[in-house]
């Protein structure tokens, strides 16, 4: 199959990716980077979670974050139209492409799973328009959330480095969300705190809130590349060398950043109690 794959052109490879993304182009990561043979030239030879818990990650300082509502990359791509209330109608279907599980559960628990999640962010409420950010912090939950938490806690026990981690509420002027015309304000979309300092191809910001946002971004940054830790000015606790709860800055706009913790960010209780099969450690 390798001599196969390497005799096909690179265009034809990818253009078959769809077929992998059974719904809608979920899961939208259908590859990833995978375990090598060890050998100079691979890209990595352990699953992450074995290079963490054996401590050979790199102990240096780290920041790290997620945005309030991750989950609207990807529903923002069908937020607005017909494919809710396909979602809605097929849920046990699509639930494991959607939510990535189709292949870390057993397909005879696939029904039973997608149920439950179902149930403990929606209740008894269809999936449509007017409850889509409780699927939006569903899907933000299990793609991005609960395993960013779980990696910085996870650096902060293993390493003696320090470890900050943000939360990002802020609606700015500009979205992720803005490229695909939606016409609601749905949060904080995934990438939304990065395109306030990064140049991606959204309209110049020019209203002061924004522009005082992207200057403490920019203070973050240049004081952890000069330091390597937060401006003094910001009251930011490391995390914390417990797996029990996360410290946390919660920045909720450029007059609102406030320390605080939790116990059970990104509804971390309730995911850990599916037996998905990855990230498993091994020490």
């Amino acid at each position: 199959m390798v001599e196969c794959l390497k005799s096909r052109p690179a265009r034809s490879i990818v253009q078959l990716v769809a077929q992998f993304q059974p719904w809608w182009f979920n899961p939208f990561t259908p590859f990833g980077p995978v375990v090598e043979e060890n050998s100079p030239s691979a890209f990595i030879s352990r699953s992450p979670i074995e290079i963490i818990t054996s401590g050979d990650a790199a102990d240096l300082p780290w920041i790290t974050s997620v945005t309030s509502e991750e989950g609207l990359y990807p529903i923002v791509e069908f937020i607005e139209g017909k494919f809710m209330a396909e979602l809605d109608e097929k849920w046990e279907e699509l639930a494991p492409h959607l939510l990535d599980f189709n292949y870390t559960i057993p397909q005879s628990q696939h029904a039973r799973i997608a149920v439950k999640i179902r149930k403990h962010y929606l209740g008894n409420r269809k999936i449509q328009k007017d409850t889509a950010k409780s699927l939006i912090h569903m899907v933000g939950d299990r793609l991005f959330s609960v395993d960013a938490a779980k990696a910085a806690k996870l650096m902060a026990k293993i390493n003696r480095s320090p470890v900050w981690f943000y939360y990002y509420n802020y609606r700015a002027s500009i979205s992720l969300t803005d490229v695909f015309n939606v016409t609601g304000n749905y949060g904080v979309s995934h990438s939304d705190d990065a395109f306030t300092f990064i140049d991606s191809g959204l309209p110049v910001i020019t209203d002061q809130p924004t522009l005082n946002m992207q200057k403490i971004f920019l203070d973050i940054i240049e004081s952890f590349l000069q330091k390597g830790s937060p401006p003094n000015n910001i009251r930011w606790p490391e995390v914390a060398a417990s797996m029990e709860y996360l410290n946390y800055l919660h920045i909720a706009g450029p007059e609102k950043l406030n320390a605080t913790c939790s116990s059970d960010f990104a509804e971390e209780k309730f995911w850990s109690c599916i037996n998905f099969d990855e990230n498993k450690p091994t020490v």
